[in-house]
């Protein structure tokens, strides 16, 4: 399985299973359609949930938030609290939903492209460019990741003086690193999804050159109709994961751009000090920058392909002889398959395409500012004293 293409659902069998020891995704057995071992996923999943709010509690007996305060600008104190109860509230919702509500939804998207791989002949497709394997790139993606993350850490331990064991206790590492696997899950799935609307679209281009076509066409329609089934079922289960994963992102670059600004406004003596924290918050950005486009870009590429696909069916209809028996079935199969367009949302708040990353520059260079006026009278305050 760890060959397999994308263009096989069964690739993702191995990290889907990864995902089963964090309650990312839930326990099933899609041979079976079953979910495995019920009772003790429920135990696991309260379990998981206890003992991140347990987490939470130590962080504020050992006083890192405190020791926060006495070393940051009380603006930098509480972008870093909400950012933290964003990211606790994602993987125990995440957790939550994993245990309890999303298992049949699993199965069912399991099963629909499983549907398409048999209609569209994908079933053991395998992927021999190294680079363009699943496996690999996750590999290095997660090298990627605990590089930058120990650069973080070492960068932290800089400023607040605490000892190793107690900011791994403060939640930060356990939840970025929820919020990177469900960065690459919801990647991934939306990929598996762009390369079945691309064989859809080649389907339909192979269509339009033959004499009759309605009677292929009817199947394909029905495979597309179940992609935007799959499509608005995905958006339902990572609807608020991704509004979540959104407004810590917006978080996180003000928190870097205000850090910056620290940094060039603070004392010469304290430059040696601070060169790690602002080192720190370029890597931060930089991986911000990389959720954000694993998100945003290949649902607006996927969004495309099936656009695509309802051009190519008016461009079919246009072939086909008008006032003729098989006019009449193009064009409401044409019609059908526009109604059965779907786009992903965040929990049916806002489309996900390009014009969010606009909206999003927007509003961080909105807070942004308001921060930079906090900070000048937090700096003020301790000038006068």
């Amino acid at each position: 399985m760890y060959k397999l293409s994308v263009r096989d659902i069964n690739f993702i069998r191995p990290f889907y299973a990864y995902l089963n020891l964090f309650l990312i995704t839930p326990w099933n057995d899609f041979d079976e359609n079953t979910v495995c071992k019920p009772i003790v996923v429920k135990v696991y999943g309260c379990v998981l949930i206890v003992l991140k709010i347990s987490s939470m509690l130590y962080v504020g007996k050992i006083g890192i938030e405190r020791n926060l305060s006495e070393n940051m600008a009380v603006s930098q104190v509480i972008i870093i609290f909400v950012s933290q109860i964003i990211l606790v509230t994602l993987t125990i919702l995440t957790i939550f939903k994993s245990t309890f509500t999303d298992s049949a939804k699993w199965r069912l998207i399991f099963n629909n492209f499983q549907l398409i791989d048999r209609k569209l002949h994908n079933l053991g497709v395998v992927e021999l460019r190294i680079l363009e394997n699943f496996y690999s790139r996750c590999i290095i993606k997660h090298t990627v990741f605990f590089i930058f993350v120990g650069y973080i850490l070492y960068g932290w331990l800089q400023l607040i003086k605490s000892t190793f064991l107690k900011l791994v206790l403060a939640n930060t590492v356990s939840d970025f690193y929820y919020e990177f696997l469900i960065s690459i899950l919801i990647h991934t799935v939306v990929k598996a999804l762009k390369s079945r609307h691309q064989d859809l679209n080649i389907r339909l281009i192979y269509l339009s050159r033959k004499p009759t076509v309605a009677q292929e066409m009817r199947k394909v329609v029905l495979q597309y109709r179940i992609l935007g089934e799959t499509t608005e079922m995905f958006s339902r289960m990572f609807g608020y994961q991704i509004l979540l994963i959104i407004f810590h992102c917006g978080l996180v670059v003000i928190t870097s751009l205000n850090n910056c600004f620290l940094f060039l406004m603070a004392p010469n003596n304290q430059h040696q000090l601070t060169v790690y924290f602002f080192t720190c918050n370029l890597c931060m950005f930089m991986y911000i920058v990389w959720i954000l486009s694993t998100l945003i870009l290949p649902v607006e590429a996927t969004t495309q392909e099936s656009e695509t696909f309802i051009d190519l069916c008016y461009k079919i209809q246009e072939n086909v002889i008008k006032k003729s028996a098989e006019f009449q079935v193009v064009r409401k199969l044409t019609l059908r398959a526009e109604h059965f367009l779907r786009k992903f949302n965040a929990a049916g708040h806002f489309e996900i395409n390009k014009t969010l990353i606009f909206s999003f520059v927007g509003n961080v260079m909105t807070y942004f500012i308001v921060v930079v006026q906090l900070n000048g009278i937090d700096l003020f305050k301790r000038n006068t004293t």
